[in-house]
């Protein structure tokens, strides 16, 4: 897997999604979704695409983070609630039409 391959705006992007992911579980967001999302499972009611992190739960980190406001806080918001797996690592590649990758990025 090639990982610095895309343009700069690609780049930015898969930056602030993996970012914005680190810092959803450093807050402990994906904890508390990955309990609702077990017990819904079992009543078939939320799927691995509809988690539940909202815009209220990054805007902080959106608003002060000197590059993230480039990437609309919706788009962070939509890319992180197709998470396939909250207990494995994945990290986004392709810019705006990516997609997860399991592993580690390379990104700092």
């Amino acid at each position: 897997m090639i990982q610095d391959s895309g343009s700069g705006r690609e780049k930015l992007f898969d930056l602030a999604i993996n970012r914005s992911l680190s810092v959803a579980k450093k807050m402990g967001k994906f904890n508390a979704l990955e309990a609702k999302s077990k017990v819904n499972a079992a009543n078939s009611e939320l799927s691995q695409a509809t988690m539940g992190l909202t815009e209220a739960d990054l805007k902080q980190w959106h608003q002060t983070t000197r590059f993230a406001y480039r990437v609309p806080l919706e788009a962070i918001v939509r890319c992180l609630n197709t998470l396939p797996d909250m207990q494995k690592d994945y990290f986004w590649q392709g810019g705006v039409d990516g997609t997860w990758f399991e592993g580690k990025t390379d990104q700092p």
